[in-house]
């Protein structure tokens, strides 16, 4: 890089060849007027050096000289960039929700085979494509905001059936860790059977899902099957109260854990009686290949 350019910080030689690359093609573009002192100084010489470099004669201002001078200007400014941080840059897509789905490193909490036993395998499969190919899916960014979710990301993919009856929706619930997507919810929505309209408010379907298939208990002075957000995390079993559980029933607790403002707390809490809801899914149980939908 030329001495002029020297004594200034990197975010400055970039902005003066920037503006020298926009004034070789329009003088007249407001992106290309000077901003540093002694700018026009500079430019002079920094196109000097480019015409040395390059072998252009200064008279020479036709276009192909003209693209070379500006394909030389912009690799000073990729030098002076250097390489792009592809980790960070992700992370931060990762952070705000808005990654791709593909992106992601894919993490299956334990307890989903717990629950689904033999019909794990097929359910994975479904899981990986509403993940990669959803019909709706909801991402919530890091929030300070108690009641709101944060680093969720919730996704939802309509599968069709030879038996129309039989026609469902998945709807995934996971969160982000990073590059990583924890996945603890997973649950099949048919309409005919859970009230939800056409909605693109995911929460909303979970909680709708809760009320049919849920268990209440009680929580800060609170008894729900289903709760967006606690002001406190759900420590063990033995600290909140449950409704009546049928004979014979298992459920299925689950929270995703977060820090809020340095303070742990739970969010999209469900307790879900996981007996009747896995006899219902083997009443409305199809093959692999009864589903029309495109399986990853």
């Amino acid at each position: 890089m030329i001495q002029n350019l020297l004594d200034l910080d990197n975010r400055s030689k970039i902005g003066v060849i920037a503006r020298t690359a926009i004034a070789l093609e329009d003088q007249n573009n407001p992106a290309a007027f000077p901003i540093l002192e002694n700018e026009e100084e500079i430019r002079a010489i920094l196109l000097a050096n480019a015409r040395s470099n390059l072998g252009i004669l200064f008279e020479d201002s036709s276009v192909e000289a003209i693209e070379k001078i500006g394909d030389w200007l912009d690799r000073q400014a990729d030098d002076l960039m250097g390489p792009p941080d592809i980790d960070a840059a992700l992370l931060r897509l990762a952070q705000g929700g808005t990654l791709p789905s593909d992106m992601y490193e894919l993490d299956f909490d334990p307890s989903l085979k717990n629950w689904l036993g033999k019909r794990y395998d097929f359910e994975e499969s479904l899981i990986r494509t509403t993940i990669l190919r959803p019909d709706i899916e909801q991402h919530f960014g890091p929030s300070s905001d108690i009641h709101v979710p944060s680093l969720v990301s919730l996704f939802l993919k309509n599968f069709t059936t030879k038996w129309p009856q039989k026609d469902f929706g998945l709807l995934v619930v996971s969160i982000r860790e990073g590059l990583r997507l924890r996945i603890n919810q997973a649950w099949r929505i048919y309409r005919h059977v859970t009230d939800i309209k056409k909605s693109d408010n995911l929460i909303d379907v979970l909680r709708l899902f809760s009320q049919k298939f849920g268990v209440p208990f009680e929580w800060e002075g609170r008894k729900s099957s289903f709760f967006i957000t606690t002001n406190s995390p759900i420590a063990n079993h033995n600290t909140y109260k449950y409704g009546l559980v049928k004979k014979g029933h298992t459920f299925a607790f689950t929270q995703m854990q977060h820090r809020q403002n340095g303070s742990p707390t739970s969010q999209l809490v469900v307790s879900i009686d996981i007996t009747e809801y896995v006899e219902f899914l083997d009443k409305m149980s199809v093959k692999r290949n009864d589903i029309l939908t495109k399986i990853e």
